[in-house]
């Protein structure tokens, strides 16, 4: 379990085998069930766009690893060590992580749609096909309308220029009416057939966007699984920072932080000393305004004392009675 641990979650294996494991098993877990729908998630939401299984699966690995390395992000970038978090609340203690949930929140939106429309797609597709019936009507009924208007003035046309024909008395040069009728029947033909064109356009294609539409519109309980999503990518984080069975982790993890940059700055500084003799012959002495460099946290304390308001006129008059 250490392995998978380290492999996936990003723990520190040395720190593991040193403390007690029996809550990391609840994170392992967790982190591999969101590993698992995120790729299947990701899968159906390329698959919907592209229609390549190659294609598919390559972006759901990809975006598989990307959460995976987020969760070692915020792993990695957690502190639970120091005083004002244990003695604070629990929404002190969240507060500071408000940008992790927030990323995590729009990942677990991201990750729930794809998820909702495998689950709820007869539901989808009934109302998808209305759409798209909806769609056909309103592209024929266009059509016809600017057809008509080009019979119309076809029509129109062939009156005008018959009429003027006669007027002048030369009725042998009126083009028969059935050349007419032959333009007005190609042009009802070709509205059948852009209108079978499109109708086929429409059933290829998946009209994703409008799948998640129809979720957030048509099938409210698709929102009931929208917050398990969102809960179940918010559980890992919640519990690496409530759950104080991870104390002992931590604990161990930042004790051996500050370790390595107090012998790292421990070097430095002998370092410093060696080059400044060698290069001017003299000892360097540096003040610094904190006791614990090179953390700076504890200021030193002055040993000037301030005089507060009214205190020196009160030390004269003391001194002047007497």
């Amino acid at each position: 379990m250490n392995k998978l641990l380290k492999t996936l979650c990003g723990f520190d294996f040395y720190i593991l085998s040193n403390i007690k494991r029996r809550d990391f098993l609840l994170y392992l877990v967790l982190f591999i069930l969101i590993a698992v729908l995120s790729f299947i998630s990701v899968f159906k939401a390329a698959l919907e766009i592209s229609e390549n299984n190659y294609v598919s699966i390559i972006i759901a690995v990809f975006f598989s690893l990307f959460i995976l390395n987020l969760y070692r992000l915020i792993l990695s970038s957690l502190n639970r060590n120091d005083v004002n978090y244990e003695s604070g609340t629990n929404l002190q203690k969240l507060t500071p992580h408000l940008i992790k949930f927030i990323s995590l929140f729009i990942l677990a939106m991201m990750i729930a749609y794809p998820l909702e429309i495998m689950v709820f797609e007869n539901q989808i597709n009934s109302n998808l096909r209305t759409y798209k019936s909806e769609l056909v009507k309103d592209y024929s009924r266009t059509l016809e309308n600017i057809q008509s208007k080009n019979i119309e003035e076809m029509t129109t046309a062939y009156e005008s220029e018959k009429e003027f024909l006669i007027l002048i008395n030369e009725p042998e040069n009126i083009r028969d009416v059935k050349e007419l009728e032959e333009k007005i029947v190609l042009i009802e033909k070709q509205i059948d057939i852009d209108v079978k064109n499109f109708r086929k356009v429409i059933n290829k294609s998946s009209f994703f966007a409008q799948k998640i539409n129809i979720l957030n519109k048509k099938i409210p309980l698709s929102f009931l699984l929208t917050i398990l999503t969102i809960a179940l990518f918010y559980s890992p984080l919640l519990l690496l920072l409530l759950n104080n069975e991870f104390n002992e982790y931590f604990y161990l993890k930042n004790k051996i932080n500050r370790r390595i940059v107090e012998n790292k700055y421990s070097e430095f500084i002998e370092l410093r000393d060696q080059l400044f003799i060698k290069s001017t012959g003299k000892k360097i002495k540096i003040s610094t305004k904190f006791s614990d460099p090179p953390f700076n946290l504890i200021p030193v304390a002055s040993n000037i004392k301030n005089l507060k308001k009214g205190s020196l006129i009160k030390w004269l008059n003391t001194n002047n009675s007497k």
